[in-house]
């Protein structure tokens, strides 16, 4: 059986990382236009097309960084609002709500690899109901606050499964760990966790390849360890 029942496997830094960058691009000073068909070219490499209004991007239109990074969608007062799809060149493409140029509301978070993050943003963040599906095999479902796991269930690419309080990414609580090889349940674990182990009041349920008990170890828990 291994010393941690759960390791830390979810890494948000990275995916806040790329969400917080996406901060307003300096608009280029415009004429005074009315709010009309416009198009806009950075000397840099960056480009616009869309409507503009008093000198900024304002209503629907497609901005490409000097990067390659695009967005396209609403814009208000040269600012990204209320819906559109930035795509970074090289790391994620993000398509949904947009508030004071960054992620919020409903929205769908895939990153290079395929894993896919669908669910609540605020003001870049990722906080709130959501469900996150991992390329390597892993998925949670359940609530994040600020990028990390806060509570839900959490299931393994061999179908085990955890379902409790999280922190720092790592089972904290009450909460059920049910063990699988082949599709079956050999053994859980009902009971309290620290930092992804066994660790307090609990019980420990061997089974049989029919699901039957086999074992049960009832009491205190410290570090896996059953005093």
């Amino acid at each position: 059986m291994e010393n941690n029942v759960l390791k830390k496997i979810f890494a948000p830094a990275p995916i806040l990382a790329a969400l917080l960058s996406l901060a307003l691009y300096a608009l280029g000073v415009f004429t005074d236009y009315p709010r009309e068909v416009a198009g806009y070219d950075d000397p840099a490499g960056g480009s616009y097309s869309g409507t503009v209004l008093k000198g900024k991007y304002d209503g629907q239109g497609r901005l490409t960084l000097p990067g390659g990074d695009k967005y396209m969608g609403v814009f208000s007062a040269g600012t990204m609002e209320i819906r559109g799809q930035y795509s970074s060149a090289n790391n994620f493409v993000y398509d949904g709500g947009f508030a004071e140029g960054r992620p919020s509301g409903e929205g769908t978070f895939t990153t290079k690899d395929g894993s896919v993050y669908k669910g609540t943003f605020r003001v870049g963040d990722i906080t709130g109901e959501g469900a996150y599906h991992s390329k390597a095999g892993w998925s949670f479902t359940g609530t994040f606050k600020n990028g990390e796991l806060l509570k839900g269930r959490l299931t393994l690419k061999d179908s085990s499964s955890y379902d409790g309080p999280f922190k720092d990414g790592l089972a904290n609580g009450q909460g059920v760990y049910i063990h699988k090889e082949d599709g079956k349940d050999v053994w859980r674990y009902d009971g309290a966790f620290e930092a992804g182990q066994r660790h307090g009041k609990g019980t420990l349920t061997t089974l049989s390849p029919e699901g039957k008990v086999i074992m049960e170890e009832n009491g205190n828990w410290v570090h896996n360890v059953l005093e």
